[in-house]
């Protein structure tokens, strides 16, 4: 078993990397699918993210708003454009020796805000936590209310 000692304790990277995952299948709707031989997370038909032990490190991949993920590849090493769909927002993260669990779930939610189909989205709690989604569904169409006391001329 592969490990990696942070803060004076060492987490296996395996058990790292499947709690990563069960915050991605925490979401409604969430799932895993085998794509091009390896496990992806999904919602709906859309991949949603990834996260596995690579040549000893733990890996996150998700997608995030543009400006976010430019932001945060320029200015942490641990952030890097993810291959092949990098040009869209997607990035892939380092997260061999993150403690930081709230830094993690945020980058989980806003990939699945970003992703995940309106249904889905209208599944998540809303409450003033700092968990809950910061997009809130887009409002239906406007009707207007009707009158009995209206006549058509």
């Amino acid at each position: 078993m592969v490990t990696r000692k942070t803060r004076g304790r060492a987490m296996p990277l395996d058990a790292r990397a499947a709690k990563i995952r069960e915050m991605f299948l925490s979401l409604p709707d969430a799932h895993e699918v085998i794509k091009w031989g390896t496990p992806h997370l999904c919602v709906g038909e859309k991949i949603l993210g990834g996260v596995g032990v690579h040549e000893g490190r733990v890996l996150l991949s998700c997608k995030l708003e543009m400006s976010h993920a430019l932001a945060r590849v320029a200015d942490d090493p641990r952030f890097e454009p993810a291959k092949y769909v990098g040009k869209h927002g997607w990035i892939t993260m380092d997260a061999t020796t993150s403690d930081d669990w709230e830094e993690i779930r945020a980058l989980v939610l806003e990939g699945y805000r970003l992703v995940a189909p309106k249904k889905s989205l209208a599944k998540m709690v809303v409450s003033s936590s700092p968990r809950a989604p910061a997009r809130s569904p887009a409002p239906g169409p406007r009707r207007r209310a009707s009158s009995g006391s209206r006549t058509r001329r």
